[in-house]
């Protein structure tokens, strides 16, 4: 895979993650409304049942505000890639696998920034495969794969990768 190749992938993974947040968000968001309003339409309501509905439905709408700005915001990991991959420390492929322990068809780049932040990529399985091989040729002073030294290392001092 060639750089242009690689930055095409790239950016529509990132295009992919936005759209998924901001469609969450917005449902979340209308949900909380819905809440809302709900109360109005059912009189016979106790205040208990009002309560608990106004605290789950600010749940909603603090996760849903949350999800809309993480869609919102712009992603590092193109400029990182291209203009500055020294603040690239590590990324590794995590596995996507159900709460039932069912795996998915999805693959996990994580991205860790030399500010202690981290960015995630979901992609399937063989382009995820793809990317990893790219990186690992564009990128050589950056550490790959997931190891417990490697996440303690991070934490304590993410300059040290």
């Amino acid at each position: 895979m060639d750089d242009q190749q690689m930055n095409a992938l790239v950016k529509k993974a990132i295009r992919g993650s936005k759209i998924r947040f901001i469609f969450l968000g917005s449902f979340l968001v209308g949900f909380w409304v819905f809440m809302m309003y709900l109360p109005k339409l059912d009189k016979t309501m106790g205040k208990g049942t009002e309560i608990g509905l106004l605290i789950l439905g600010l749940v909603f709408l603090i996760t849903g505000v949350l999800m809309l700005y993480v869609g919102l915001r712009s992603s590092r990991i193109m400029s990182s890639i291209t203009s500055s991959p020294e603040t690239l420390v590590w990324i590794y492929r995590q596995n996507v696998v159900t709460q039932t322990g069912t795996q998915t068809n999805t693959s996990n780049i994580v991205f860790h920034f030399s500010d202690g932040k981290k960015e995630v990529l979901s992609l399937g399985p063989k382009t995820a495969d793809n990317l990893l091989d790219s990186l690992k040729m564009k990128l050589p002073k950056t550490n790959f794969g997931y190891n417990k030294e490697l996440e303690k290392k991070f934490k304590e001092n993410p300059n040290s990768l």
